[in-house]
């Protein structure tokens, strides 16, 4: 593929958010003193999906998800913490814990040597900056948009016009999302009105409806469509 620019998201394409976010949660288990279990995990993660899937569709704002997801999910232990103190214990967690996808770094040297990288998430702002940050990423991109700082959030054409505007983009044919979500990065890039590409590791059935225009397994395949 030969696209100019390359929206890309982060979690779950470039870094493992999925493993960091397994050790910072037993982290942070252990460090509030209560018994880390399969049980409460599942529940911490339920709602905690269940809150991005309300932000992501534009119900509630993004303070709400840290203020509520462990408040709301350890609410049985009647813990001394607010729920803001306990997600900013683990979103440190987070920040300090990075993983890389496979082949992910030399996906990006790679990409940065044909096309202008920009890095759009949803997420929190300060745990986004600080991740790319961490893992060295912009020394191959060349900007970076998370969803909090723009009061909008992926799948949002509002998100993508936000990006366009604030690095002048205008030939969106050359345009590009790459991401490993359907909902939020594919149906973004069409609802921009831009091509996309499915990062499919796990080689899921997609029986949404949502049509990516390119599908890769391995990040390395981006180069050979």
């Amino acid at each position: 593929m030969n696209y100019t620019t390359v929206l890309l998201d982060l979690d779950n394409t470039i870094l493992d958010f999925k493993a960091a976010e397994k050790v910072a949660l037993k982290n942070t288990i252990e460090h509030l003193g209560i018994p880390y279990t399969q049980e409460l995990v599942n529940h911490y993660e339920s709602v905690n999906h269940d809150l991005w899937s309300q932000y992501e569709r534009g119900e509630i704002p993004k303070d709400q998800i840290l203020e509520t997801r462990f408040a709301e999910a350890f609410k049985s232990f009647n813990l001394p913490y607010s729920g803001i103190e306990m997600d900013r214990y683990f979103r440190n967690e987070i920040e300090e814990n990075n993983v890389f996808m496979e082949y992910a770094e030399q996906f990006m040297e790679e990409l940065s040597k044909q096309s202008k990288i920009i890095f759009v998430t949803n997420g929190v702002t300060e745990t986004q900056h600080r991740r790319i940050k961490l893992a060295n990423l912009m020394s191959y991109a060349d900007g970076e948009v998370v969803s909090s700082e723009t009061g909008y959030a992926k799948p949002m054409k509002e998100m993508f016009d936000y990006v366009f505007k604030k690095f002048e983009i205008t030939d969106l044919e050359n345009v590009i999302m790459v991401g490993d979500s359907l909902k939020a990065d594919i149906q973004g890039g069409i609802n921009a009105g831009i091509a996309t590409c499915w990062y499919n590791p796990k080689h899921e059935i997609n029986d949404t409806g949502i049509i990516p225009t390119h599908e890769i397994a391995d990040l390395r395949e981006y180069f050979k469509k």
